[in-house]
């Protein structure tokens, strides 16, 4: 790239000389530099480069007339040195002093920068060489060497040296000039404290660089780039983000920026925009999008130009997960894997086998299975087996809380929303589990309100918090469990038809204890194991005891017996050492002649009997959905078989059943059968 050419225009042949060598001797070979004097003999329209810097006071329309075409002249100003400065403000108010220069200008012209910099100590007498006799004065101030007519006392002869070209002049140049180099500003900071300052200036020029330099600092630490036009629509200025973001190394030129920084459908569409706040645009060229905002820079009631700012979506996501989340500090967090949940039966196989493959789906799952058969567990596992596996996991008993705090707890409210709102307000869970998953336990529990507000969540993937006017857009996977019959509950107007076809796509049935006995010798061992007592043995009738035993409660209820009899037995456990609530009668099931049969029914069809009141005993349910989980279980039957059983139960008072798809209510003799039959699983 040519470099750019300064035209300087001096007054005299000494202060070109001097000046010029200042000028190279700061920009080096950063751009080229002609010199002349204002009275050289130069041809009309025969000067041409980039920039005018003219020795104040001139005749600036001389100079138009020899430039070849209309650039910019800027006024150059000179200080002096410090040293110079700190000479001349050690004589005492009143000392008489000659200031003298080449000519009548020259000395007036000397004279007055010395009082504008503060020399306010001396009483000067401008004098050059045509000006009559030379007065007579304690010391003599000269601008540098020249020759004169008159002899001067040597004694009394103070030399300035040249005066020097101003920060600001050099700061000045380099604007005009697109002049963007390190190096220069670091000289013109070792420069500064050399050079005397006005005693006008309102702070040395050191402080003025100081405050530059935070201030471009703290712009291109922002992480969003920025752009400022001038009034004619030109860029002006960008900082190292928005260079960042278009590939731009940033020590192009600004000629450069100007012309290719942003694509030009896209540059002509921002001028086109008046003020607008986060606008989104889409850069085609390298397929990002952004958030745009422009304001007008105003001054004295006149636009002078604009600043754009634009943020990356991408990174604006990133924080905002960030930010959502705090997923280490609140606990958000899935704990259990398939390979926590213990046990190897054909049916808890089955259900790791099916919930494994809902997991990759990222579809909304709906879990069965009786309390403490380990739901949520699963449910941890499935999330930690899905690509959300790093995202946040929270989880809530729809049950646990009333109709009103459970939405402010799901969908968060806006301060001032209701009496005791928190002040701030308060991010709801579906909206701090963004990009992970919420388990919805209970989800049978929610009343119609909160029903017609999850519905509008899994639809449309927003939330609108209590009290608030915007909606929230969030990436959540809901996964949600109940005991009741959702079937049934829809039938009796309990619960809304589309909010269960969004909820019932996906079902998992988990198998309860007394289905997987087999287990749970696995399951005491690593109990054993988590609790550091590989010391403690079970023995054999204990052991028996414990896989004849109903459970009831389940892996949870097994569990508490397990813990109580490590902490309390000795290392020999035997039926002695179990806690006091369990009953250590093995009783067998009502039947006939004690054959673990009911009224002439084989094994297998008791077993299906027996399940069918155990589903029963759990929940209302209908006929479709018992078929439905007898299935899940391993039982073989067919619907028309499942009515006769269905019937069977009826007619002997074991269940409450209209028929068809009607739910079923267990009675007291059937609850008395379940409690009293024990059957392997």
């Amino acid at each position: 790239m040519k470099k750019k050419t300064l035209i300087f225009f001096a007054n005299d042949i000494i202060c070109k000389d001097f000046n010029t060598q200042q000028l190279k001797d700061f920009f080096e070979d950063t751009i080229d530099i002609e010199s002349y004097t204002i009275n050289d003999d130069i041809d009309e329209k025969s000067i041409s480069g980039d920039l005018v810097l003219a020795i104040t006071p001139t005749n600036i329309d001389h100079i138009r007339n020899l430039l070849v075409e209309d650039i910019d002249i800027i006024g150059c100003s000179r200080t002096i040195l410090v040293e110079k400065f700190n000479i001349l403000k050690t004589f005492p108010k009143g000392t008489s002093a000659l200031v003298y220069n080449i000519d009548k200008r020259a000395a007036f012209d000397l004279a007055s920068f010395l009082l504008y910099v503060g020399i306010d100590n001396l009483d000067c007498y401008p004098y050059s060489d045509a000006m009559g006799d030379l007065p007579d004065t304690e010391i003599i101030i000269i601008p540098t060497e020249f020759e004169s007519n008159c002899v001067l006392d040597k004694n009394k002869i103070i030399n300035l040296n040249s005066r020097r070209i101003t920060v600001e002049t050099y700061r000045t140049i380099m604007l005009m000039m697109d002049i963007v180099n390190e190096k220069l500003e670091k000289k013109l900071i070792e420069y500064s404290s050399k050079l005397t300052k006005s005693e006008y200036s309102t702070s040395p020029v050191t402080t003025y660089f100081k405050t530059e330099k935070v201030l471009n600092t703290t712009i291109n630490e922002i992480d969003y780039g920025i752009i400022t036009l001038n009034n004619e629509n030109k860029i002006i200025y960008v900082n190292k983000a928005l260079l960042n973001m278009f590939n731009i190394k940033d020590h192009v030129s600004f000629q450069y920026l100007s012309e290719n920084i942003l694509p030009k459908k896209t540059f002509n569409e921002i001028l086109n925009l008046n003020n607008v706040d986060f606008k989104i645009i889409t850069v085609a060229e390298i397929n990002k999008k952004f958030i745009l905002s422009k304001k007008s820079i105003i001054l004295n009631d006149n636009r002078i130009g604009s600043i754009i700012t634009l943020k990356d979506i991408t990174k604006i996501e990133k924080l905002e997960l960030e930010l959502r989340g705090l997923i280490a500090e609140k606990g958000y967090k899935a704990r259990y894997t398939f390979d926590d949940i213990i046990g190897n039966s054909n049916k808890l196989n089955k259900s790791k086998e099916i919930a494994k493959k809902m997991a990759v789906t990222d579809k909304t799952i709906l879990v069965f299975g009786e309390s403490g058969t380990g739901k949520e567990m699963f449910v941890q596992a499935i999330h930690n087996y899905s690509q959300r596996k790093n995202k946040p996991f929270v989880a809530i008993n729809c049950a646990s809380l009333s109709s009103d705090l459970l939405a402010s707890e799901l969908f968060g409210y806006e301060e001032g929303s209701f009496t005791g709102a928190k002040k701030g307000g308060k991010k709801g869970l579906f909206e701090l589990a963004h990009r992970g998953s919420i388990f919805l336990d209970e989800i049978g529990d929610i009343s119609e309100d909160v029903q017609i507000k999850l519905l509008r969540v899994l639809q449309e993937k927003e939330i609108r918090k209590i009290g608030g006017d915007n909606t929230i857009p969030i990436d959540v996977r809901v996964i949600t469990a109940t005991h009741r019959d959702l079937e049934q509950m829809v039938k009796e107007g309990k619960f809304r038809l589309d909010l269960y076809y969004r909820l019932n796509a996906f079902t998992l049935n988990i198998p309860p204890l007394r289905e997987r006995k087999q287990d749970i010798p696995l399951i005491i061992k690593d109990m054993i194991k988590q609790m550091d007592c590989q010391e403690k043995k079970f023995d054999d009738k204990l052991m028996k005891i414990f896989m004849e035993h109903t459970w009831n409660g389940n892996v949870r209820e097994l569990i508490n017996y397990v813990e109580y009899m490590l902490y309390m037995g000795q290392d020999i456990l035997t039926i002695d050492d179990l806690p006091p609530n369990f009953s250590k009668n093995s009783e067998q099931c009502l039947n006939n002649n004690n054959s673990r049969t009911i009224d002439g029914f084989t094994k297998e069809e008791t077993d299906i009997l027996i399940s069918i009141l155990k589903i029963v005993r759990e929940r209302n349910v209908g006929r479709v959905l018992i078929h439905k989980i007898l299935l899940d279980y391993g039982h073989s039957i067919s619907e028309y078989k499942l009515r006769t059983f269905m019937s069977y139960l009826n007619k002997n008072d074991y269940i409450t059943y209209g028929g068809g798809r009607k739910g079923a209510n267990i009675t007291k003799k059937g609850i008395m059968l379940v409690e009293k039959c024990e059957f392997n699983g």
